[in-house]
């Protein structure tokens, strides 16, 4: 699932970031992709992912825990397991340190999961049961 793509702008003393579900059926879901900053005298950006709660906290006063935090970079990439669990999660980049100078980043990060599967399930067809007792007549020859 595609989560940031293409160029991001994001303002001086801004960051810019997105949230979203991750539900009980993803299997080992990962943040992972690249992403390269230009702006300003040094073009560099921070990438962070955190829960949402976490994420919130960090946002407000940086005292949350982050799951991935890049520093400030020019170029980066991420692969980050959500280890959470199910529950909401958050990425973003920064550009909270730069006082004077906007930066647009090329990006291409995504969450990569596998579904829920149980081993050994069978697809079972459910027939009405008007169809069930057609077919049994028909096999004793009513």
């Amino acid at each position: 699932m595609p989560l940031w793509t293409g160029l991001v702008q994001v303002p001086a003393r801004e960051l810019t970031y997105k949230c979203f579900p991750v539900t009980p059926n993803f299997q080992k879901p990962t943040v992972t992709g690249n992403f390269r900053a230009s702006g300003g005298l040094n073009n560099d950006i921070q990438f962070v992912v955190a829960t949402e709660r976490d994420f919130t906290s960090w946002r407000m006063n940086r005292t949350g825990t982050l799951l991935f935090d890049s520093g400030k970079m020019v170029n980066g990439s991420v692969e980050t397991p959500l280890v959470g669990g199910p529950g909401r999660y958050c990425t973003a980049f920064s550009n909270s340190f730069s006082f004077f100078t906007g930066k647009a980043v090329d990006s291409n990060v995504t969450l990569r999961y596998s579904t829920w599967d149980i081993p050994g399930a069978r697809l079972l067809i459910l027939r009405p049961a008007s169809r069930v007792r057609e077919n049994a007549a028909a096999k004793v020859g009513l």
